[in-house]
């Protein structure tokens, strides 16, 4: 089994990680100064039930260097990473899903990726698209402030219609689940990325990956439903979103497996630190979506750390609001620091723990 690299609980002078590493990022601009992708300790919330325009229906989140992408039911916003995700973003790009050209009946975005075409190629958006009695589709989108549609290509019917998140991994394979509840499976295809120039890229179904629990047993979900995934960047470990709507199930939250052999090593909890992830029942709050970014000292307000998953407050009686929960792969702590931001890390650390 691949060793992950443990916690560290650190004693921290307040020595931000681009001094250590000797160059500053731009601003605006991030990068991963310490590739540790074991993220499971909880930093904070933010924004922390805002509606700041992209709230209502939130479904995923993703990012390229310096901008997130924020997926609605039936819109896809870009965001600089500099903007204060807590206020008001109606001033920043953002498409609807009914200008994409995706045909009738398709009226849901959910969690996608972004993903560099090889070899310094563009940037786009992969984002699942479902439709009442249609077949699910990967829209691809640019990445850039006009998020253009390139169009879209169906998943094979062995996946269901459905199509809740989708994730690319670092050698272009695409993965997605269907919403069986109890499915326990990921659908893995090929891209042909050379053709995503004018017109979508062709997918090949090539079959699917069984998730194991600790034992090595296939995992049980049992009525929890697949919201999200994602790699870690260099694919070690993949990182799954169950929840489901209105009560507790089995094995839900943040199930992170190795890619090595597709064991589960660790599972979010509800109710204890550090890996909380934690929601409310009783206002019908769901886990949407995630994205892993190292947001040290990268100007992001109010947000660091490097996993970032996406809470939306759906209870129908009352206006929707979004939190987004922050996790570290490392906590920093210094009893001097006087600074107003308490993040945990070495620009900002807790003053205690």
């Amino acid at each position: 089994m691949r060793q992950t690299k443990k916690h560290r609980w650190l004693a921290c002078s307040v020595v931000p990680l681009w001094f250590l590493a000797g160059v500053a990022p731009a601003q605006g601009q991030c990068r991963t100064t310490v590739p540790t992708y074991s993220s499971f300790l909880h930093l904070a919330t933010w924004p922390d039930d805002e509606s700041p325009g992209w709230h209502e229906e939130a479904q995923g989140l993703a990012h390229d260097e310096d901008h997130w992408y924020i997926m609605q039911r039936e819109a896809i916003w870009r965001i600089p990473v500099t903007h204060n995700l807590s206020q008001d973003a109606s001033s920043f790009p953002h498409r609807s899903i009914y200008s994409c050209g995706l045909g009738s009946g398709y009226d849901h975005f959910g969690d996608g990726d972004c993903y560099q075409v090889p070899g310094g190629g563009p940037r786009y958006v992969i984002v699942p698209v479902e439709g009442s009695g249609q077949q699910g589709l990967i829209a691809f989108i640019s990445a850039d402030d006009t998020l253009s549609c390139l169009g879209a290509v169906p998943l094979h019917t062995n996946q269901g219609a459905s199509a809740g998140w989708a994730a690319v991994d670092p050698q272009g394979l695409l993965y997605s689940s269907g919403e069986d509840p109890a499915s326990n499976l990921l659908y893995v295809y090929t891209v042909n990325w050379s053709e995503l120039v004018s017109q979508p890229p062709s997918l090949t179904y090539v079959g699917t990956i069984t998730l194991l629990d600790e034992n090595a047993n296939p995992i049980a979900f049992s009525d929890a439903y697949p919201q999200a995934g994602e790699f870690s960047p260099d694919g070690s470990l993949f990182y799954h979103l169950y929840a489901a709507s209105g009560h507790e199930a089995v094995n839900e939250g943040i199930n992170v497996f190795e890619t090595a052999n597709w064991k589960r090593i660790k599972r979010s909890s509800q109710h204890d630190m550090p890996f909380l992830l934690n929601w409310s029942y009783f206002y019908r709050d769901e886990p949407e979506g995630l994205t892993f970014w190292d947001l040290t000292d990268c100007g992001a307000p109010g947000i660091g750390g490097e996993l970032h998953v996406l809470v939306l407050n759906n209870n129908p009686a009352i206006p929707d609001g979004v939190y987004i929960r922050h996790y570290a792969d490392s906590i920093c702590v210094d009893g001097t620091f006087t600074g107003q931001s308490d993040w945990g890390k070495p620009h900002a650390p807790f003053k205690t723990v």
